[in-house]
């Protein structure tokens, strides 16, 4: 069974999902078009639904009777983001709060044109679509948000039954009128307390001053921390390799799972992620959908590491010509799990240089994880094919 979350295949059956650790266990839709959402959304995965309107409203038709207008809304919605907003969200948290719900509902009444009740109604078949239970379990939170628009301003803030924390009121600000006026005369003793003070203060920054001087060491330490242009130029001459590990110090990281959100089958066979980890570059994973691959992603699973560094070679390397025949990787997220939480996620950026077999991407200084999931953002487009592909995708670990 596919998971709604992260769309990595799991056994059928399964209550949680292996890849992402999300709950596979949800509440059937209680509406017809929530069913045929949840029809299509379980079928192409949420990394295709979510990302590209043309899943939906190519499928809607043939499971809903009246299907036209719903696949309107939904164009309508994406064209302002809104696929993106929920993308976003289940792949940071999987779950929904105030904040993602009062984004949507600006995009859609304020972006897209919708009157607040299309937008409710919108909501609540993308909620039963995911399986969220925000809006399936409670009082018509988002009629609320109609009801808040036509009231008084400051009578209420919240827009939504999902409330971020509370946080403390501030005190309202005072009109110029009700702050007190300084005294004409104050006190001459306050006046000789700030002396006092001020002579005080000269005093301790003597002191600290003639501390620093004294202590060579102390005043090497900050020239180190805080002025490294007094440093021997010598030492900074290969700055770039200085910084990292050498691989001596790493280890290669073994997988306990792999998985892609797709993978095209053609006559030659099929080019699923197994290739990437086959230390071939005559092999590659190339996604399988007919669009440029933007939103595709890998999931790798792996026992507790301190990850540390990616190699990744990028593009289709089968062939002399078959680099700048396809789609290449221009940018991509990558996002660290450890037992099912997100620890770290950083942008990778990639050269459109095929003499360049291999690029490698460093974690800062390591995190500790167990999963990484890899998202293609954006592409650089090939002169044939409109297919992306990864030749290589190797992990090195910090040796302890």
């Amino acid at each position: 069974m596919k998971c709604w979350k992260c769309s990595a295949e799991n056994a059928e059956g399964s209550q949680v999902c292996l890849f992402c650790g999300i709950s596979l266990l949800r509440d059937n839709p209680q509406t017809d078009t929530g069913r045929a959402l949840r029809k299509i959304y379980d079928d192409f995965g949420s990394n295709n639904v979510l990302t590209d309107s043309s899943y939906i409203v190519n499928a809607l038709s043939d499971l809903l009777a009246d299907s036209k207008e719903v696949s309107r809304e939904i164009s309508a919605a994406y064209d302002v983001g809104v696929g993106k907003v929920y993308h976003t969200q289940l792949l940071t948290s999987g779950v929904p709060d105030g904040i993602f719900y009062s984004k949507v509902h600006d995009l859609l009444v304020t972006e897209a044109g919708f009157a607040p009740n299309k937008a409710e109604e919108f909501v609540v078949f993308f909620d039963e679509m995911i399986g969220w239970r925000s809006f399936v379990q409670t009082a018509d939170p988002i009629s609320q948000v109609s009801e808040q628009s036509q009231a008084a301003p400051g009578e209420t803030d919240l827009l939504f039954e999902y409330k971020t924390p509370v946080e403390e009121e501030e005190e309202p600000l005072k009109s110029f009128s009700s702050i007190p006026k300084k005294k004409e005369n104050a006190p001459q003793k306050s006046k000789n307390l700030l002396f006092i003070y001020g002579v005080i203060g000269v005093f301790v920054i003597l002191i600290g001053v003639a501390i620093f001087v004294s202590f060579p060491s102390l005043k090497e330490w900050y020239n180190e921390k805080f002025n490294p242009t007094e440093s021997d130029p010598s030492d900074m001459s290969e700055t770039s390799e200085v910084s990292h590990l050498d691989r001596s110090d790493l280890d290669v990281v073994y997988l306990n799972n792999l998985a892609a959100s797709s993978s095209l089958v053609d006559d030659t066979g099929s080019h699923d992620i197994t290739l990437t980890r086959d230390g071939e570059l005559s092999t590659c994973w190339m996604e399988g959908n007919s669009y440029a691959g933007i939103g595709e992603t890998l999931a790798f699973t792996f026992d507790p590491v301190d990850l540390y560094q990616l190699d990744i070679s990028n593009g289709n390397r089968s062939t002399g010509d078959s680099y700048y025949d396809n789609n290449r990787i221009a940018k991509a997220n990558v996002y660290l799990y450890l037992d099912g939480n997100l620890v770290h996620e950083q942008e990778l950026l990639f050269e459109d240089n095929e003499n360049v077999e291999t690029e490698s991407f460093y974690l800062e200084d390591g995190f500790n994880c167990d999963k990484l999931v890899f998202e293609i953002k954006e592409v650089y487009e090939g002169t044939i094919y409109n297919n992306t592909a990864v030749s290589e995708f190797q992990m090195y670990s910090i040796s302890r």
